[in-house]
């Protein structure tokens, strides 16, 4: 049985434009105190949600890596 996926609750992510590069948005994410959030494999920040052409993406960012990454990845 593969392990729970948890979203870390101390965590503050901030999300929002950046540029436009060859027609395509861009955007910048911030981790705020990155080095203070629990990194515990599995455990995810996820970021707020944006719209792009036409579609709503968020990321998950796992500090301690999800189950298939290596120790020491992110």
């Amino acid at each position: 049985m593969a392990p729970r996926k948890k979203q870390i609750k101390n965590a503050t992510v901030s999300m929002g434009p950046c540029s436009t590069v060859d027609g395509r948005d861009t955007y910048r994410f911030s981790v705020q105190k990155f080095k203070d959030i629990d990194s515990t494999k599995n455990g995810y920040v996820e970021t707020p949600v944006v719209s792009s052409n036409g579609h709503d993406w968020t990321l998950h960012i796992y500090p301690g890596g999800d189950k298939d990454m290596d120790e020491g990845c992110m």
